[in-house]
C-alpha cells in the first residue's frame, strides 16, 4: 500500500514539474511588455506603426527609447527605410545591426 501511494505522490510531482517546466520556457522573455509579440525573424517590428509596448520588444530599446521613436515618427513622418531609425536620439549602428533583420517598415 505505501509503495502504491508513493508511486502515484512521485507521478504526480513529474507531472507537476514537467507541465511548470514547459510553462516557464515558454514565457516571455524580459523586455517584452503588455502582451506585445516579442521581435524575432518570424515576426517583424514595423516601425512605423508599432506602439511603445512593441518597439521594447526590440534589442537594446527600452521604454524610453521607445518614446523617442515614436515621438521622432510623429514629428518626422514615417521612416523610408529600416536604416532611418538610426536618425533617433539613442539609437546607433550598435541597435540597427540587432535588430535590422526585424524591423520593417511596410
Amino acid at each position: 500500500m505505501k509503495t502504491k501511494h508513493l508511486m502515484t505522490v512521485s507521478c504526480t510531482l513529474v507531472t507537476l514539474f514537467l507541465l511548470f517546466s514547459s510553462t516557464v520556457a515558454a514565457a516571455p522573455t524580459s523586455g517584452q511588455g503588455k502582451g506585445a509579440l516579442a521581435a524575432t525573424a518570424d515576426h517583424k517590428v514595423n516601425i512605423n506603426t508599432a506602439d511603445i509596448a512593441t518597439l521594447t520588444t526590440l534589442k537594446g530599446v527600452g521604454p524610453q527609447l521607445a518614446q523617442r521613436i515614436e515621438e521622432f515618427r510623429k514629428n518626422n513622418g514615417p521612416f523610408a527605410k529600416a536604416e532611418d531609425i538610426m536618425q533617433v536620439k539613442g539609437v546607433g549602428e550598435k541597435i540597427f545591426e540587432q535588430n535590422k533583420e526585424v524591423i520593417s517598415v511596410k
